[in-house]
Parts: C-alpha cells; sequence; structure tokens
C-alpha cells in the first residue's frame, strides 16, 4: 500500500489518539495508520477539493474506520486536539507557511513529522530558530531520490545545531546508517559539480561532508 518514503514517516509515529495528515492526498497514509492501529482517528487535510475525494473513495470499504475530512489550508480550519501532525510531499516554502500560520497549535502538538521534498537545511533551521527540536530523523531512498524525515516537538528551550547538524541532520548523523553514507556521497557529488562550474577545488560543505565519512 505504502511507497518506502510514506512507510518511512508511519515508523516514526507513536501510537496516538488523533493524527492529522496535512495534503494527504491519497489518504493511503493514514489508512494504513489506521488499519494497523498506530492511530484511532484520523484527520485528511487537503487544500483541493478533488484530492479530497479521492481520499475518500479510497476509504470506502473501510467503514469501520474513524475518519474525517476537512478542506483546509494547513491546520486553519480544524478544531480538534490533535496528537501528531504529518505534513509530507511538498516543498519547504509551503511547509513553513503551514506551520508558520498556525504556529500556536503547532507547539501543543506532541508529534509532528515533517518531509520536504526541498531545501532540507534551510528546514532544520527554521525549525531550530522558531524552538522546535529535533527528536527523531530517518532517511529513505525511493528509486533515485533521498527522502529525510524529520520529527519534531516545540521546546521553550532552543535546540543548539552546528552547521553539520542543520544541513544533514543531528539524527541521522548520529544513526549513520548505510543509506545515510550513500546520502552523504550523493550531496558530495552535486557539490564537487558546483566547484567545477565555479571553477574552485574545495568548499566548506565538501569538508564537512569528507568529516562525516571520516575521509
Amino acid at each position: 500500500m505504502l511507497n518506502k518514503r510514506l512507510k518511512a514517516i508511519t515508523e516514526l509515529i507513536e501510537p496516538c489518539e488523533v493524527l492529522m495528515d496535512v495534503g494527504s492526498d491519497h489518504g493511503f497514509l493514514p489508512l494504513y495508520l489506521l488499519l494497523n492501529k498506530k492511530i484511532k482517528h484520523a484527520i485528511i487535510g487537503e487544500i483541493n477539493q478533488g484530492p479530497l475525494e479521492q481520499a475518500k473513495k479510497n476509504f470506502r470499504d473501510y467503514a469501520n474506520l474513524s475518519v474525517s475530512y476537512l478542506l483546509s489550508d494547513g491546520l486553519k480550519q480544524n478544531n480538534q486536539k490533535l496528537d501528531a501532525v504529518v505534513i509530507a510531499g511538498m516543498g519547504y516554502e509551503t511547509i513553513e507557511h503551514i506551520i508558520l500560520q498556525d504556529i500556536e497549535q503547532f507547539k501543543s502538538i506532541s508529534q509532528i513529522l515533517i518531509q520536504s521534498n526541498t531545501k532540507n537545511d534551510q528546514l532544520r533551521q527554521f525549525l531550530n530558530d522558531n524552538h522546535f527540536s529535533i527528536i527523531d530523523e530517518s532517511i529513505v531512498k525511493d528509486r533515485k531520490y533521498f527522502y529525510p524525515v524529520i520529527k519534531v516537538k516545540y521546546d521553550q528551550n532552543k535546540q543548539l545545531l552546528n552547521k553539520s547538524e542543520i544541513l544533514f541532520g543531528p539524527i541521522l548523523i548520529q544513526k549513520n546508517t548505510d543509506i545515510f553514507k550513500d546520502y552523504l556521497l550523493f550531496q558530495k557529488g552535486i557539490e564537487e559539480k558546483i566547484l567545477v562550474a565555479q571553477k574552485k577545488e574545495s568548499s566548506e560543505k565538501i569538508l564537512m561532508i569528507n568529516k562525516l565519512l571520516g575521509l
């Protein structure tokens, strides 16, 4: 039912009562969580009517599951207490917009799962600046793309992250999995192409990657 990207997100979710999937599209992620009893109620949120109707179709054979549908820009129309929120499969700027417009509501949510398709370093910096501490991370390769997943929770005490942790993720660095090493090599290849175009031999990013790889 789930691709590797969505499965990676579900694996970071602790069992809870109510989860909202922002920009759920097809609804497969909350459906999986309900069927596997990781959550008791799902809210499927979409900004457009079409994807919301598609999610409803995918739930037609599961009348026993507790699910509600919300046509909303992020959490704007939500009036339920949320234990967990998933924001996945969109760009950094959209994710930033969703969080900032309802930041007080996000502060009260104990599990916030984020998977951005772009600018994960800027995402970590934004989360850090707004006191959302990174409490877990994972990374998966689905086809030819790498997808970091970030789990955060609001904390009045700002998390101290260095440049490497902002770029590549503090928990990912700690876990140091084989997929993460492949991700570092992939990022190194991109940076090397940039350096060739700029006629430079090295950069701070290359040095950080080499250090993490033990080179």
